[in-house]
């Protein structure tokens, strides 16, 4: 995944601990190793059939606006196999408004990072 700052200039970019390959259902969750730690893909790049997504639970919405990718990350490939590609196919812009950059966001983070780890867990 290519970082993008505000005036869309490349500033690096992030490599996936999920390395290109197939990966059967519960492997991505093997690849995080516990709630802190880095999260095995990027949220923003995966693509899923609406019915596999569905049949895992759908978006796992919680109560703070917050996790709720991961969440559904961790339920489809519990689910479902799939396939990491090598090439970088999102362009993530880095901004001021961004969710992630709010006052409070990290108060909350490591708890709902728990949840969706247990959620991946019972998925996997």
């Amino acid at each position: 995944m290519a970082n993008i700052d505000d005036a869309n200039q490349l500033i690096g970019h992030w490599a996936s601990p999920a390395q290109p390959a197939h990966y059967l259902p519960g492997q991505i969750h093997a690849l995080w190793s516990e709630p802190a730690g880095e999260f095995p893909m990027s949220t923003q790049v995966l693509m899923v059939l609406a019915e596999v997504l569905r049949a895992a639970g759908g978006w796992g919405g919680l109560p703070p606006p917050q996790g709720e990718d991961f969440s559904m990350v961790m339920a489809v490939t519990g689910a479902a196999p799939g396939v990491v590609l090598p090439q970088t196919v999102y362009e993530y812009r880095n901004h001021a408004g961004q969710m992630v950059r709010q006052v409070g966001f990290d108060d909350l983070e490591l708890d709902v990072r728990k949840i969706c780890f247990k959620r991946g867990r019972l998925c996997a």
